[in-house]
C-alpha cells in the first residue's frame, strides 16, 4: 500500500503525492524503516531512523499557514483574525493533527471540552460553524475527501431561544448621551460615537472602522459609508444632528491629529486620545459606552450594536 509522503519534505497536503513520492513499506516495530521514492520512472530504497512514528511521519501534521490561507478569503479583517484563532485553536487542541486524519469524534470531544469551561452556546456554535467552514475549504480544495465537522454528526450545542439582555428606554438612552462632556474633545467624540451608533443602528465594529473620506455630500444630502459583516460596503443617509455632532468633535480634535500627522481623508474618523496608532479600537468603543453612562443599570445593557434603541 502506499502513501503519499507529506512532512518529509515540508508539506501537510499532497504536493508530493502529486510530484510522484510515495511510501511503500514502513516497518513500524524497528527503529528505522524503509521508503521507496519513485521519481521519473526510478525507485530508490532509502533507511530512514524514526524520530517519530512512521506513518506520523508519512501523513504529516497542522500547518498553521493553512488556518491564514483559509481566513484571508474574508475581506474583513476581524473576521480574518478570528477565523485564524479559533482554527488553530482546534487544531491545537487535538495534537495538531493532520487534517485527513481528523475524525468526527475529535470535534465532538472538542465541543464536550468547550462546555466542561462553561463557554457559551453561542461562542461554541460559533467555534464550530469555522472549523466546519474551514474543512468545507480542504475539501473543495480536494486536499481532504470528507469534512468531519459536518452538523450531521457533530451536532453544535442548542442556542435559547430567548436572547440575552433587552432594548434601552428612551429615558435610559438619553442618560446615556448625557453623560460625556461635549466641551472637550474626548467628550465630544463619545457623544459623536454614540450618536452614530444609536441613530444609524451601526456595530462597534462598523462605526470603529469609519474614515473620514466615508463622509461625503452626494445627491444633494450628506452620506455616510460603512462596512458591513461579509465586506458589504452599506450607504446611509446622515442626519444634520449627527453629521454636527461629527463635526464640532472634529474641530475640536483637528490640532492633535495635525500635529500627530493622523489627520487626511483616509484617517478613522474615530480615534483614541492617548495613542493614535491604536486605530481601531472595539473595545474602547464599548467602554466609552460603559463609563458615559451616569446610571449603572444601563451599561450592562449595552450590546455590539445599539440598532433600534431609540
Amino acid at each position: 500500500m502506499a502513501f503519499p509522503i507529506m512532512s518529509l519534505f515540508g508539506n501537510t497536503f499532497d504536493h508530493a503525492a502529486r510530484s510522484g513520492y510515495y511510501l511503500d513499506d514502513l516497518d513500524q516495530k524497528s527503529k528505522s524503516h524503509s521508503i521507496s521514492l519513485t521519481m521519473g520512472g526510478t525507485t530508490k530504497e532509502i533507511l530512514v531512523q524514526n524520530s517519530t512514528p512512521p506513518i506520523a511521519e508519512a501523513l504529516g501534521r497542522f500547518d498553521p499557514l493553512q488556518a491564514t490561507e483559509f481566513a484571508e478569503r474574508s475581506t474583513s479583517e476581524q473576521t480574518r483574525r478570528a477565523y485564524n484563532r479559533v482554527v488553530r485553536e482546534f487544531f491545537a487542541s487535538i495534537g495538531n493533527l493532520d487534517p485527513r486524519r481528523v475524525e468526527h469524534r475529535h470535534l465532538r470531544e472538542w465541543r464536550d471540552r468547550l462546555k466542561a469551561k462553561r463557554q457559551k452556546p453561542a461562542t461554541i456554535s460559533f467555534k464550530l460553524s469555522v472549523v466546519r467552514a474551514f474543512f468545507g475549504y480542504l475539501v473543495a480544495m480536494r486536499l481532504v475527501e470528507k469534512n468531519p465537522a459536518d452538523a450531521k454528526f457533530v451536532n453544535p450545542p442548542k442556542l435559547p431561544e430567548q436572547m440575552s439582555g433587552r432594548a434601552l428606554t428612551p429615558e435610559e438612552v438619553r442618560k446615556l448621551l448625557a453623560g460625556p462632556d461635549k466641551r472637550k474633545t474626548e467628550g465630544a467624540r463619545d457623544y459623536a460615537l454614540m450618536l452614530v451608533m444609536l441613530r444609524l443602528a451601526l456595530r462597534v465594529s462598523e462605526v470603529a472602522s469609519l474614515r473620514a473620506s466615508d463622509i461625503h455630500w452626494s445627491h444633494g444630502r450628506w452620506i455616510i459609508r460603512s462596512t458591513v459583516n461579509g465586506g458589504r460596503q452599506r450607504t446611509l443617509p446622515l442626519t444634520e444632528e449627527v453629521r454636527l455632532a461629527i463635526k464640532e468633535y472634529l474641530k475640536l480634535d483637528e490640532s492633535r491629529r495635525r500635529n500627530l500627522h493622523s489627520d487626511g481623508s483616509e484617517a478613522y474618523l474615530f480615534q483614541p486620545i492617548t495613542n493614535y496608532r491604536t486605530l481601531e479600537f472595539a473595545h474602547p468603543v464599548w467602554d466609552t459606552v460603559c463609563k458615559s453612562s451616569p446610571d449603572s443599570s444601563v451599561s450592562p445593557l449595552f450590546n455590539p450594536s445599539l440598532a433600534h434603541q431609540w
